[in-house]
């Protein structure tokens, strides 16, 4: 007894089992989707984070609360009217004995006076700073430099007088005074020095100068 052959498919051979894709006669298979690229929602993801928290970490640093920096002198046409040898843009200056507001603090700087300690010869100035803000500020000494007329610099030495300006926190509304001395080399030049007060990694504060003539 014969069997009949199993009838062809109208449309070529059968699909295999299993096979979930059917097309009909003379249709082409759908193009593959292109596959989602998870990975740059992840790596923008990561960038915001990192902005955010790089912000986030100036502002605790600063505390500043007004975000500006400006000179109590602004309307002084002798203050406006002075320089300084390597003045930048944004910097701001003042006569010795002037305050300057500076990143919510007031700060004012002495003339310089002439002072020796075991042989050894300095200038110094009185440095008086007051914290105008809502927040507790820093003082750091390592964040002053006096200028000499040549455009040389020197940083804060431990030497010249007992009652020196020391580096600390400062309560809102407190204000804190000392004598800060630098180095006075023999045959110093005679012409403009300047104090120097100058924070690193706080945008908000811009560099300031009191220029002294000797």
């Amino acid at each position: 007894m014969s069997t009949n052959p199993s009838p062809n498919h109208p449309y070529g051979s059968r699909p295999s089992a299993g096979h979930a894709d059917v097309f009909s006669a003379g249709d082409d298979p759908p193009p593959p989707q292109p596959k989602t690229k998870n990975w740059l929602w992840v790596l923008l993801g990561v960038v915001v984070l990192l902005i955010g928290g790089g912000v986030t970490a100036v502002a605790d640093f600063g505390g500043n609360d007004s975000g500006t920096a400006s000179s109590s002198r602004d309307g002084d046409s002798d203050d406006e009217n002075l320089t300084f040898l390597g003045m930048f843009d944004g910097d701001l200056v003042a006569a010795a004995g002037e305050p300057v507001t500076s990143d919510g603090m007031t700060i004012t700087t002495s003339s310089l006076f002439s002072t020796s300690d075991y042989g050894a010869a300095y200038l110094c100035t009185t440095v008086t700073i007051r914290n105008d803000g809502s927040m507790r500020r820093t003082v750091n000494v390592s964040d002053w430099m006096l200028q000499d007329p040549n455009g040389a610099k020197f940083s804060p030495s431990f030497g010249g007088v007992a009652n020196k300006l020391n580096s600390g926190p400062v309560a809102p509304g407190g204000t804190v005074s000392g004598d800060m001395c630098f180095p006075n080399p023999p045959r110093s030049s005679t012409g403009q020095y300047v104090v120097l007060y100058d924070v690193p990694f706080i945008f908000t504060a811009a560099r300031v100068g009191w220029v002294d003539q000797r």
